[in-house]
């Protein structure tokens, strides 16, 4: 097992990047990769720093070179926060399910001058190109597959060149407070709204995930929910991030697909909102029937690293097959909004079905009367519900 590396770099994203790539142990390893390309942290730096004075040369020094981005998971969305946070910039991460109205709404609240756009939603931004007034449409730029008509890459050759892994910063100060993300809610209460998120609520974050999931630099994510959405912003790349861990990302999930890629990526770890823990279960059933095939197809198979499970909205049957079926260590529920004002994890000893207590002393469970619960008591009741 390889042991955990330490940065003294200040704590800003660019700056601990930067500091990674440097690392003569770290930034040679992988941090990102997909079915077709592969990212060492130094490459991630060299890719973001490309970006970066992409965008100070395209929009200017005059305003911050805010950037949004219609993108299904590519390693892009990664090069794009790396760029906006060497450029003093923000990213916006656009929900890819939105259409017409909402859609421009979005993209026009957002203030961005520049919009990037995945090959297979291209359509749907050519549909409201006329309310974008804030975008100009050589400001509208696609990532495909391939290289040919991709105008992302095409701009960043030509108005900066390839990737230089000696290429400097821009020489911009960047503050830990300053938004690094927004990253929007999901619209359940109305419109989504854009939250805000700076460099330290990020890099705090991912430590505070991956200390509670002890996480090292051998560990890889799984990245198959949204990467524009919090969940796997916050659950699977910043943890892997920390740690100098790696990320294995798939466009968009596949019931079917997630064991192969399980299996073939070596991730140890996944992150998950909603039903797809659900789903991965009725297809491990259509695939192979019985438990008993599955254990021996999937739990036992000897390239089946997953260790850890997080997220929310599991059943708690769901929970309980799932870690059995995937031969997981454990599975953690958790609780919090996007804002992540107020969020609980459930760590290693608490019981299955909970989502771990709240620590922040101003939050308060009240009981029935009025008086605060200790914790004590709220454990006991879980035990006893448990």
């Amino acid at each position: 097992m390889t042991a955990p590396y330490s940065f003294d770099a200040p704590f800003t994203f660019g700056a601990q990047l930067e500091a990674r790539a440097a690392h003569p142990e770290v930034g040679g390893r992988t941090v990102l990769l997909d079915a077709n390309r592969s990212w060492t942290y130094s490459d991630l730096h060299a890719e973001s720093v490309r970006v970066a004075h992409f965008l100070r040369g395209r929009l200017g020094a005059e305003q911050p070179p805010d950037v949004a981005m219609f993108l299904e998971n590519r390693p892009e969305i990664l090069s794009l926060m790396g760029g906006c946070a060497h450029a003093g910039g923000t990213l916006f991460g656009v929900n890819t399910g939105l259409r017409g109205e909402v859609l421009s709404g979005v993209i026009q609240q957002s203030g961005a001058r520049l919009l990037v756009i995945d090959e297979s939603l291209e359509e749907h931004v050519e549909r409201i190109g006329g309310q974008l007034g804030n975008i100009p449409p050589e400001n509208r730029l696609v990532v495909r597959s391939g290289s040919a008509g991709d105008s992302l890459d095409a701009a960043l050759s030509s108005e900066v060149g390839a990737p230089d892994p000696g290429r400097a910063a821009p020489d911009v100060a960047v503050d830990p407070e300053q938004p690094l993300m927004v990253i929007y809610t999901s619209g359940t209460t109305g419109l989504p709204k854009g939250i805000l998120n700076n460099h330290a609520k990020l890099l705090l974050i991912g430590m505070a995930v991956s200390g509670n999931l002890e996480l090292g630099p051998d560990d890889r994510g799984y990245a198959c929910m949204p990467l524009f959405h919090s969940n796997a912003m916050f659950l699977g790349f910043m943890p892997a991030f920390t740690v100098a861990g790696s990320l294995a990302m798939r466009d968009h999930f596949s019931a079917s697909q997630f064991v192969p890629d399980i299996l073939r990526f070596g991730s140890t770890f996944w992150n998950y909102v909603g039903e797809p823990v659900h789903y991965v279960l009725g297809a491990l059933e259509k695939q192979y029937g019985s438990e008993e095939e599955i254990r021996a197809a999937v739990t036992e198979h000897r390239d089946n690293r997953l260790r850890y499970a997080l997220g929310n909205g599991a059943s708690a049957p769901d929970l309980e097959r799932f870690v059995r079926w995937m031969g997981l260590e454990d599975m953690f529920e958790l609780y919090g909004s996007t804002e992540a004002a107020i969020s609980t994890f459930r760590k290693k000893g608490d019981p299955r079905g909970s989502v771990g207590e709240i620590t922040d002393e101003k939050v308060q469970i009240l009981s029935e009367a009025g008086a605060p619960c200790p914790p004590e008591l709220l454990r006991r009741v879980m035990r006893e519900m448990h």
